[in-house]
């Protein structure tokens, strides 16, 4: 609220305001120092010191964990190369599956009957 009466206040913030995971603390510490600078001019119930109390632990989580911070986006595309090859894994035992299901059929070694789906 008082980034939209103050132009010079809103253009920190949004410099501050981190690009991606592994600019996190670095946006932390920056909006910590806003934060500190404005302290005086913001309402009792927006609990400031409390806040830039935080900064300290939000600070070291991120540091405990720099492979998740770090490494988040390249996290994702392993993880997505993981998911397609599962994927195609799937898709050719259940083609697989339906060949033999087909052959079966045809060679009378599984009976099957044509159903209508009820409902």
């Amino acid at each position: 609220m008082l980034a939209s009466t103050d132009q010079v206040l809103d253009t920190a913030l949004v410099a501050a305001k981190p690009d991606d995971d592994a600019g996190l603390e670095a946006g932390i510490h920056a909006m910590a120092t806003l934060l500190n600078e404005s302290k005086s001019r913001l309402p009792p119930d927006a609990e400031a010191d409390k806040h830039l109390a935080d900064v300290y632990a939000l600070c070291t989580a991120l540091q405990t964990s720099p492979g998740t911070v770090h490494t988040s986006k390249g996290q994702t595309v392993a993880d997505t190369v993981q998911i397609d090859l599962y994927d195609g894994k799937l898709y050719t035992r259940m083609r697989d599956l339906n060949a033999v299901g087909r052959a079966a059929i045809r060679d009378g070694a599984l009976a099957a009957e044509l159903h209508e789906p009820s409902g």
